[in-house]
This record gives structure tokens, sequence and C-alpha cells, in this order.
């Protein structure tokens, strides 16, 4: 059974073990120079007040030059910790995003489409930062300053009158106590205040993804209302969280006071301790009870950070496409791509239903149908992105599920309605990482006519194009993802409505582009225009999830069915 959360603590202990190791020991050594400079301190008051003045210099001067050793060393430590400290802090936090950048690479599809990427965005975030809280905040502190801290104190106070014990020993008790009941009504606030801030950020994120649609239908204000709704429960449920955190560390400094109080009082009426050993005391005191405060704090906060990480630590258990990596791989480029009697369900809804698609390589196809006909779904289902429920999908003849699937990706070019154009110049947008001659990408750039448009900015193809290509109109962004396609050495493209912002004549520029570049490819066209596919050799008509019809543009007019009903409508339109 896989163990995700063993195999990340066992990958970060490999990381980052030696700068941990590195970083306790620092702590150790500061703690106990802390708590020796304080010893020191006390055997230069106990001295000053009993040794004849005549003897007083030589008798305090080693004490006195020691605890100035130790204090100055104490500072040193802490300056120069904070460079493994920040490292390792950062270096946590990141090594947690990366691992779920991992999970979504190899992630189910119909898993990650639950999620949404609004939710997603945020429950990463909290999980990571939990992360963070969780393993540098709490265990890497515990080990740090407080166990030592702790310990080296104890040692010395239980060296001066264990009847001291007794009373600390008390107050642990009472702070026990609180701690247990601080959790009980924390721990459901901060679930709630999780799940909220999870919503928030998936309407945040629409918002963002949205705006044209929501601008053009006013829906902005509504958002913006509903938002705000919820961000001031978000924000009265943090208030409730930190003022019985703050109560917390109110109740414990008073303890703290009462305390010192006691054993200065009891010290001093009954002569238990020198005058040296109860300042000494007072000072240590805050060296007991500081890390066991910190840690009950660090306590609860684990264990309500212990929420967030859980969700991380759920979704990084989701179900991962195991044909991903694992399985035949693909050994030469695609030549035939089939689906037979392939059936998808989801939540017991069948959007795909028995269909029978075959694809050959050289010759250009396209599925066309109403909205919700299934389109998208038996292209994703042929890439095997989507699993069948029932039926197969074959590629050259084999069982997709014993494919490896990153080999086949790598012989796949897929260009989506809203083409993948990211911040980066004209160039970076066409090569992706490879070594292409500048000739060839002019000459991708003149098939798709977006030539003369580069050439004319002021950079050329070393021009910056802003966020998701904003220099670009919504066809020139097609374009250029079309031009990348030319120059990638793929044996089947997908275009996902591809073309939808292009004219006729600019698509059929695009379209015979792409027969002349990779003619020897499988061409598989999604469309919702009809005459965009007038020349494809087999269309797929799709209609409630299975093929209703195939066939050249000629055959499927003559039969006069769904396709040429759907042609009529939109001709009439």
């Amino acid at each position: 059974m896989r163990d995700p959360a063993g195999s990340i603590r066992r990958q970060l202990w490999q990381r980052f073990g030696r700068k941990i190791v590195l970083y306790v020991a620092m702590g150790v050594v500061s703690a106990l120079c802390n708590v020796l400079s304080v010893v020191e301190l006390q055997k230069a008051l106990d001295i000053l007040s009993s040794d004849p003045a005549g003897s007083l210099l030589a008798a305090v001067s080693r004490p006195v030059l020691l605890f100035g050793v130790f204090s100055v060393l104490c500072c040193i430590l802490n300056y120069v910790d904070n460079i493994p400290s920040t490292q390792l802090e950062q270096g946590i936090y990141y090594f947690y995003k990366a691992k779920a950048i991992d999970k979504i690479s190899r992630i189910d599809y119909r898993e990650y489409l639950k999620l949404g990427t609004g939710r997603l965005v945020q429950l990463v975030e909290n999980g990571t930062k939990a992360a963070v809280d969780n393993v540098f905040h709490f265990w890497i502190e515990i080990f740090y300053s407080l166990l030592p801290g702790l310990l080296f104190s104890l040692v010395v106070l239980g060296s001066y009158d264990l009847r001291v014990m007794l009373i600390i020993g008390a107050g642990y008790v009472v702070i026990f106590i609180c701690t247990n009941i601080l959790l009980k009504f924390l721990y459901k606030s901060q679930e709630r205040i999780l799940v909220d801030s999870e919503w928030l950020s998936s309407r945040f994120v629409r918002a963002l993804m949205e705006l044209s649609v929501f601008r053009l239908n006013g829906r902005f204000a509504r958002e913006r209302k509903e938002f705000e709704k919820k961000s001031r429960e978000i924000i009265s449920g943090e208030t409730r969280v930190t003022m019985i955190h703050e109560f917390f560390f109110a109740f414990f400094y008073l303890l703290i006071i009462l305390v010192k109080v006691l054993i200065i009082l009891v010290g001093l009426i009954y002569q238990w301790m020198s005058v040296g050993k109860i300042v000494a005391v007072i000072l240590l005191i805050d060296s007991i009870y500081g890390p066991i405060a910190e840690f009950n704090v660090l306590f609860v906060k684990y264990k309500l950070d212990r929420v967030a990480y859980q969700r991380y630590m759920d979704f990084m258990n989701l179900k991962d496409d195991e044909n991903l990596y694992h399985g035949r791989a693909l050994s030469s480029g695609v030549t035939s791509l089939t689906a037979e009697q392939a059936a998808v369900e989801f939540d017991g809804e069948r959007v795909l239903d028995g269909a029978d698609v075959s694809l050959e390589t050289g010759k250009t196809y396209a599925v066309v149908g109403k909205s919700g006909a299934g389109k998208s779904t038996l292209i994703k289902t042929l890439l095997g992105l989507i699993k069948t429920d029932w039926g197969a999908v074959r590629v050259n003849g084999s069982d997709i599920h014993k494919l490896r699937l990153d080999s086949l990706y790598r012989q796949v070019a897929y260009v989506s309605q809203e083409p993948p154009v990211f911040d980066g110049t004209v160039r970076e947008n066409l090569i992706f990482d490879q070594e292409i001659p500048e000739q060839e990408l002019r000459r991708a750039l003149e098939s798709v006519g977006l030539s003369e448009k580069i050439a004319s900015m002021e950079q050329g193809l070393d021009t910056r194009i802003g966020e998701k290509g904003v220099m670009l109109s919504g066809g020139e962004k097609q374009k250029l993802a079309i031009a990348r396609v030319l120059l990638q050495d793929a044996s089947v493209i997908i275009l996902d409505e591809a073309t939808s912002s292009l004219d006729s004549i600019a698509e059929e520029q695009v379209m015979e582009s792409i027969r002349r570049f990779r003619g020897n490819a499988i061409v598989l066209q999604i469309a919702h225009r009809l005459r965009n596919v007038k020349d494809a050799d087999v269309i797929y008509v799709l209609e409630n999830g299975t093929v209703a019809e195939q066939g050249s543009f000629e055959e499927l007019m003559e039969k006069g069915g769904v396709f040429c009903r759907l042609w009529e409508k939109q001709e009439d339109a």
C-alpha cells in the first residue's frame, strides 16, 4: 500500500538532514551557553555577598569573565543560526510545493476535475504552510531550543534545591490542563476557517478567469457581496482563535509571575538558597517555562495545522494515473488510434456511450456535435487522460491501458480553443525549450499567416507578448499555437476548437499548412462551425455520447441525417 506521507518524510530528511543536524547542534550549544552564563552570574553574586572586600576583585574576575564569554557566544550563535534557519524554513516550504506539482503531474484526470483550480490552489497553500509549521516550527524547534534549554535549566535548578522543582512541576500541571481545554475550543474553528478559505480562493480564481463574462453580465457586484460575506466569517473565526491564543499567553505569564514571587518569598523566608542562587532561579525560570509556553502554543498550532496538513495529504493520496509512467513504451510514432465501444461514466451519468472511432496516419478527421455531445470527452479518452469504464482504446493495435502514456504524449501536439500562450517572447512560445533554427521559425510563422505581424513588432521574434499573450488578438494567439505544432515532431495533432477565432480564409490556410508540414500525422479536429471540417477525410458526428454518423462531408450530406440537420441549422442562422 502506498504511503506518500512516509515517502515525503524520507525525501525531506535526505534533502535537509545535514542542515537540520547543524541547526539543532547550534541550538544545543546556544542553550548551554545561556545556562552557563546564568550559573557564572550566580557565582559572581554569591561572592559579592560573602567575600571580604580585599579579595573581592580577584574572586569575581573569573566568573564575570566567563559570564561575558558565554553571553557573547550565545549572541553570535543566535545571529549565525539565521542562515540554516532561513534555508530550512524556505526550503521545506518549496519542497512541499514541488511535491504538490509532482502530484498534479500524475494525478488521475477524473480526480483533478473534482477538485477545481481555486480550491486546489488554497488547499496546497494551506497544506504547505502547515507542513512548514509542523516540521520546522514544531519538531525542529523542539530539538533546537525547547528541549536543550529546558533540560540544562532543570539540571542546574535541581542542583540548587529539589523543592524548587515541586513548585515548577505544579505549574506544569496547570499548563497541561489549560492546553487541553484550549484545543477543544480551537480545533473546530480552525477546520471551518480552512474550508471557508478554500471556498473563497475558488471564487477569487473564478473572478480572475471569467473577467469578461462577469463584467458583461454585471456579475461582479454579486460576487463581491458573497466574497465579503464569507471573508467576514473568516475574519470573525480568525479573531476568535487569536483571542483564545492571547488569553492563554496572558494567563501563562501571570502564572510565571506567581511562581517567581512564590520562589522568592519561600527562598528568603526559609533561606533555602543564597541570593545569587535565587537570582539564578528567577532567570532560569524563564528558560524553563519559556520553552514550556512555547511548546504548548506550538503544540496547539501543530494540532490545528494537522487539519490543513491532512487535507494536503488527502490530496497527495488521491489516485494516480498509473499508466503515465508504467507499461510498455511506444517504440515509434502513432500509426493508428481507435476506440471500440468506448464508454465513460461520471457520477452515474454516461458522457460517452459505446463510441467507435478509427484514426489512421496521414488522414484528417473531425468530431462534431452539439454542446454536451461528448466531443472533448472522446478526445481525452482517445489520449488516455480519461479511462474507459467499458470498451477499449487502442494505439497501434495495443490496449492503451498497457501503454506508458508519457511515451504516447511525446507523439501528441494538442491545441485548445484557449491556446497555451505564456508570458515570454514569440521565440520562447514557439520553441518550447527546443533548439530550432530561426529560419524554421520564420517558415512556420509564414505558413500560418503570422510572419508580417511578428515582423512589424519592435523586437521581432524576441518581442514579449505579455501574460496569456495579451499583445496578440485571439486569432493571432491561435496561429502562434498552431505554428508551434508545425515545429513539433508529433504523429498525432489534436485541434480542439483551435481555429475558432479565425475567419474561413485564415482557417483554410492554417489547415493547408498542417497538411503540408505534418502530412504523415493523424490530424483530429473538434469543430463547432461545420464549414471548417468540409475537407476532413472522415467526420464523426456525436450525439448523446455516441457516434451517430460517420463519413466524408458529401456522404453525410447525402444521408440527410444528424449532420445534415446541424448543417442546415447553421446555414439558416
